[in-house]
């Protein structure tokens, strides 16, 4: 399934969300959106969720996807310390890759 904000694609052996989640979009929305396509998914313990999340690692809007995730049985494997987004006044970590344990 797809729409503005993601795009799921179903492999034979696992589930691939990709995510462009806007600054300004609304958090609910986005965890609606991950927590609908993981329980979609044929292969539930075989997900890889990534994108561009646009939270910074430490703020409120991170900790709540996080959390989401974990219950849902994934783990953040990229580091939230390494920047994804360069610009004239500085970097920070907007882009995350969760995978279910099983990865």
């Amino acid at each position: 399934s797809s729409s503005e904000h993601h795009m799921t694609i179903g492999f034979h052996n696992f589930t691939l969300v990709g995510c462009y989640f806007r600054p300004w979009l609304d958090l609910d929305i986005s965890t609606n959106i991950l927590s609908t396509e993981i329980e979609r998914a044929p292969n539930p313990d075989r997900v890889i969720v990534g994108g561009d999340f646009n939270l910074r690692p430490m703020s409120e809007g991170f900790d709540e996807i996080s959390s989401l995730l974990k219950k849902l049985g994934l783990h953040l494997t990229s580091k939230p310390d390494s920047s994804t987004f360069n610009h004239p006044k500085g970097t920070s970590t907007l882009d995350y890759i969760f995978t279910s344990m099983k990865f």
